[in-house]
């Protein structure tokens, strides 16, 4: 929803850094900004992208009538309406009917305690005059980002990266120690950045800051105390979800994959709705798409659900002409080529949506990737040849090759194996399984990993970077906090019964989309490896990835350099590696030694 900005500076000279942030970030909120100075030494800010209640009463910051309290916030609260509802019996009254208005007096009722009953996705910043405290909150989903500089008692937050360093009075390095785990899983460590001593807040994660800039607590969100201790009905739950994410003043739409998620999200909208919305789906050249035939299964869809359907033509042509311009705009970098095709859908979208809805999310609760199905097979029989012979006979030569290259000792490492882009040296795995959570049962634990691990820091990073990129909030009903307990109070043993999303297929064959539940899975992608027949193509990919290699090559292992020498070596045999050097080689030209 929008932009946050937060300067404590001991110099006082905030003001003009507190512009320039604002100014770096006017992408994530166009439609308002703006600032409030507090106490000489601090510096609140907002990029206000207007989703409910598109007055200026609802702008931000938000302030107080008697000045003591103040808010910022990027988001959406999505039982807003039943919070409101409990303010009013208190004795509350609203000006505006926005969510805003809401979460700032259940902060000034409840305070940091509130937190545990927020339902939504959110990062937000608000400052008590009075107790002379800031609160800053990132949401336990990590839907909403939020980065931070700390300098002695100096802090500087904002909700991208780009916004802390125009808020720095001098550029940090690049950071090289992010190329550990973007080499084996596309992105930073979850609470690094790619430049040094710009930090990311983990999902979950509050700070209490005093208004000299001293740390007075730190904790984290547990929203398992806001839901009911009865087991929630997932249909249910799916289904209030829905009309949650959808709740805006502005026109909505959805990105379809053809998938399982976002069809289902889709045919429960409209059964409860009747009401056509705009959709969005890729379409490449007509000879890729047997192997890419998102297209194709959308519009069977659509002719079962009605909407306002529209198919986006992605070529390597397209690709290659708006590259420098998505580059730009990426924040961090992420290897995911999901990341161009959600910035280039949000591109060509923009003057008529203002809020894009994904399936984001469902994998990670319910076990859809291969890797979910590989590791299950593993734990019904861990040696080499049982895996192989499984995996061989489900998900083909390939795949059986990579996972069962996968195995180690403990069914923590292998997991972050089958996860990993290509197998982790041995004295690095620790690094990983730092971020493994603790907690009975390894599918469990395996899926907790993809959900804080992978999930944030990959899918819901690139949705929310390519969709703000272009003043798009992005929303994914499945990340609801309802359907988090719903998974999380499976067993061990109900998990493994259900692995593969059969409960959603369940549901989309009860509607007779059987082709959608049944069809093979696949990730929302290019053809990267069919575009590489081109020779411009192939230059266009290579010559960044030698010149990363000449440039910052000692940074990284020797088996990684090694490969980077030959990229060509890997088009049939990894070519998602090929893609996640490009990314990285590109983002680098934009940010030199």
């Amino acid at each position: 929803m929008c932009g946050i900005h937060l300067i404590l500076d001991s110099k006082h000279s905030g003001e003009s850094r507190i512009q320039k942030m604002l100014a770096a970030s006017q992408h994530r909120g166009p439609d308002q900004s703006g600032f409030e100075q507090i106490g000489g030494n601090i510096w609140v800010g907002a990029n206000r992208l207007k989703i409910l209640d598109l007055s200026e009463k609802a702008s931000l910051p938000m302030k107080s009538v008697d000045g003591r309290f103040i808010l910022t916030w990027n988001g959406a609260i999505h039982n807003y309406i039943e919070l409101r509802e409990q303010l009013i019996k208190a004795g509350y009254s609203f000006q505006t009917q926005s969510d805003t208005e809401v979460l700032f007096n259940w902060l000034k009722v409840h305070g940091e305690n509130g937190l545990e009953r927020l339902n939504g996705m959110f990062s937000l910043v608000f400052v008590d005059l009075e107790k002379r405290e800031i609160l800053i909150a990132r949401d336990p989903t990590g839907q909403k980002p939020l980065h931070y500089y700390k300098g002695g008692k100096d802090w500087v937050f904002s909700s991208e990266s780009r916004g802390v360093l125009a808020g720095l009075e001098s550029q940090p390095e690049i950071d090289t120690n992010q190329f550990l785990p973007y080499s084996y899983y596309r992105f930073s460590w979850p609470d690094s950045s790619f430049f040094e001593s710009v930090r990311q807040m983990l999902p979950g994660e509050v700070l209490v800051l005093d208004f000299e800039g001293n740390l007075r607590r730190q904790a984290s969100i547990d929203f398992s105390k806001s839901i009911s201790n009865e087991a929630p009905n997932w249909e249910s739950e799916l289904r209030k979800s829905i009309l949650r994410s959808f709740q805006s003043d502005r026109q909505a739409g959805m990105v379809l994959s053809g998938g399982v998620d976002s069809s289902l999200i889709y045919a429960l909208w409209y059964e409860q709705t009747g009401t056509k919305l705009p959709t969005f789906t890729v379409h490449f050249e007509e000879n890729f798409t047997n192997d890419f035939s998102d297209y194709k299964y959308a519009q069977l869809l659509c002719r079962r659900y009605p909407s306002q359907f529209e198919g986006i033509r992605v070529t390597k042509e397209i690709l290659m002409s708006n590259w420098q311009e998505y580059v730009q705009s990426m924040d961090q970098p992420v290897g995911d080529g999901a990341g161009f095709l959600t910035w280039y859908i949000a591109m060509k979208i923009h003057s008529e949506v203002n809020v894009l809805i994904s399936g984001a999310g469902a994998d990670e609760l319910f076990g859809g990737y291969n890797r979910h199905k590989a590791f299950l097979q593993y734990l019904k029989n861990p040696t080499l040849t049982a895996l192989g012979g499984r995996i061989l006979g489900t998900l083909g030569m390939k795949a059986a090759q990579k996972f069962s290259a996968s195995l180690e000792k403990s069914p923590t490492d292998t997991f972050i194996q089958m996860a990993a882009l290509l197998p982790i040296p041995k004295e690095y795995l620790g690094e990983f399984a730092k971020y493994f959570p603790e907690q009975h049962g390894d599918l469990k634990r395996a899926l907790g990993f993809d959900r804080q691990f992978y999930l944030v820091n990959d899918i819901l990073k690139i949705h929310d970077n390519a969709c703000m990129a272009h003043g798009i909030e992005g929303r994914a009903p499945y990340l609801d906090w309802n359907l988090i307990a719903y998974a999380n109070g499976l067993s061990e043993q109900e998990l493994r019964k259900n692995m593969g999303k059969k409960n959603l297929k369940a549901m989309l064959n009860a509607r007779g989309l059987e082709a959608i539940s049944n069809r093979k899975k696949l990730g929302f992608g290019m053809p990267i490896r069919e575009w590489m027949d081109d020779g411009d193509f192939r230059k266009f990919i290579f010559r960044p990835i030698s010149e990363m290699e000449s440039t910052w090559g000692n940074q990284f292992n020797s088996e990684i350099r090694t490969l980077m020498r030959r990229p060509e070596s890997l088009i049939e045999t990894n070519i998602l590696l090929i893609w996640n050097w490009f990314v990285l080689a590109t983002w680098l030209q934009k940010h030199p030694k």
